[in-house]
């Protein structure tokens, strides 16, 4: 493929596991495990077209992309929902977090 894994840097892995704990204590996992964080290059060193993805339980970031949180955030819910992008249940599982996220920050 034209990715290769790199060298996670720790900011990154922290916002990583301070996600989802947060959407584990909200009970937006749906009895999923964490799934694993990849950072990745491209072979090229052009720009992906996608900063992030996920597949095969890994959230993979783009190296030039993981200061990014919304990738993150994206990549976790696509696991977490099991929904694809551009889809109702996708759009569902994200206004459901949002407004778990306002009663779990306002209580």
């Amino acid at each position: 493929a034209g990715h290769v894994a790199v060298t996670i840097p720790e900011e990154c892995q922290k916002n990583f596991d301070r996600f989802a704990s947060l959407i584990a204590e909200m009970g937006l996992h749906n009895g999923k495990e964490r799934p694993a964080l990849q950072v990745f290059k491209t072979r090229d060193g052009k720009k992906p077209d996608c900063l992030g993805f996920y597949g095969n339980n890994i959230v993979a970031i783009w190296q030039d992309a993981v200061t990014s949180k919304e990738v993150m955030l994206e990549e976790l819910c696509h696991h977490y929902s099991g929904s694809a992008d551009r889809t109702r249940s996708f759009q569902d599982y994200l206004f459901r977090m949002i407004t778990e996220m306002a009663t779990y920050f306002r209580d």
